[in-house]
């Protein structure tokens, strides 16, 4: 049982067991369509129920316990996951360099964070059903992350953009629910207008270039640091 340290604590025997549910390629579609079939989102189910322990949980202590994440629903069928629920994951992901991807470090957060947008609860091993409200499984969401990767402004980001979706992401089914987050778009919106003042006093292509270098020395210096940790892997696997 692995056991992680942090805001909050989480213990896990294994990552959860995913099979990627591939989409069939269509040769006969136009570059439009096969574009957006590859920008589509990708779905994984469960090969078998996880469990997830999780404490301290100060904000909601009836999430203390054992979670249990089925790999079937109630009638038997399998629970299709996409990771976490960003809007536009694919741009997300190109923007932070991969490191906000849906099976990325992002991964055992986003099964819990999933089956609560699904079904509006978390279930325990028990069997107890605990009810929670959308900003309460973001903020779970956010202190998994922090907590298992050690990431902890990783974490902070990805519940930003989660709460950035409560407009058009449904949680049990349902528009919007829980707390409005009236602070993030209102941060949101603030750091839209920086950019803009920014860019119309330096001129929208300067700003433009800084952005872009900016992006390629993180993008080549996330290539550095994972050839460096491919070399002391093998070289740990082979003392």
């Amino acid at each position: 049982m692995e056991k992680y340290e942090g805001t909050i604590t989480v213990e896990f025997e294994d990552i959860p067991p995913v099979r990627l549910q591939t989409i069939t390629p269509k040769p006969n579609l136009n570059l439009l369509k096969r574009l957006a079939l590859a920008t589509k989102r990708r779905f994984f189910t469960l090969r078998h129920d996880w469990l997830l322990k999780v404490d301290n949980v100060s904000y909601n202590e009836r999430l203390n316990g054992t979670i249990k994440i089925p790999a079937l629903d109630a009638n038997g069928k399998e629970i299709a996951f996409d990771g976490a629920s960003v809007p536009l994951p694919w741009l997300v992901s190109l923007l932070t360099i991969g490191i906000l991807r849906p099976l990325g470090v992002m991964l055992t957060a986003s099964v819990v964070h999933d089956y609560a947008y699904m079904y509006g609860h978390i279930q325990k091993e028990d069997g107890t059903v605990v009810e929670i409200e959308r900003h309460i499984a973001d903020q779970l969401f956010k202190d998994i992350i922090a907590t298992v990767n050690k990431l902890p402004g990783v974490g902070y980001i990805a519940w930003f953009f989660v709460r950035i979706g409560w407009l058009f992401v449904k949680y049990n089914n349902k528009p919007r629910g829980g707390k409005p987050p009236y602070d993030e778009y209102f941060l949101f919106s603030a750091l839209l207008a920086f950019i803009i003042a920014i860019g119309m006093t330096f001129s929208f292509d300067i700003l433009l270039t800084v952005l872009v270098a900016i992006y390629v020395v993180f993008f080549v210096l996330s290539i550095f640091v994972n050839r460096r940790t491919l070399v002391e892997d093998s070289g740990s696997a082979s003392t």
